[in-house]
């Protein structure tokens, strides 16, 4: 278990992320500058694809900077240890788990996990991987229309499916 910015984490001692948590510098300077621009801007809505533990979800949830959030994450033991931080946290009200892969369209994918000292390197692929995994595009998941939103997209390669699934989202 370890806090950072307020929020509390079920880690895995030994794995890169749990370590960087652990000693609150995974990602400080990002969530740094996110947590300020939500601060500015109060987005309606935070959009964690590539959400893996839920590090971004949780504190953007805990710190009250978004109403709402949407974690996508298709690894399974990720995003079972996702949900438990959601929980953890006292978020279920805020933060919506969603097992699956965001991509250009709905579909099917594969995903190879990433070895078990850094499992934030497992990635999405059309063609081959270890595991079939569902896709979602965010056009076809959301329908917002005049909001503010805050997106953070950490998915290994995969972030031009992303925003492929993502054209009306954005305009």
């Amino acid at each position: 278990k370890r806090r950072d910015f307020g929020a509390s984490f079920r880690i895995c001692p030994g794995e890169l992320i749990g370590d960087e948590i652990a000693i609150n510098r995974l990602e400080w300077r990002e969530l740094t500058m996110m947590m300020a621009a939500c601060r500015e801007y109060r987005p309606e809505l935070f959009i964690d694809v590539g959400a893996n533990i839920g590090l971004y979800s949780c504190i953007f949830g805990k710190s009250r900077l978004v109403p709402q959030a949407l974690a996508y994450e298709p690894n399974p033991d990720a995003f079972a240890q996702l949900v438990e931080n959601i929980r953890r946290n006292g978020l279920t009200d805020i933060v919506k788990p969603r097992p699956f892969a965001v991509g250009a369209r709905r579909g099917s994918a594969f995903l190879t996990v990433g070895p078990p000292e850094n499992r934030g390197l497992s990635r999405v692929e059309e063609a081959a991987g270890e595991h079939e995994v569902v896709t979602v595009s965010l056009d076809e998941e959301l329908d917002l229309h005049d909001s503010v939103i805050a997106i953070k997209i950490d998915v290994e390669g995969y972030e031009l499916e992303v925003l492929a699934g993502a054209a009306r989202l954005f305009s």
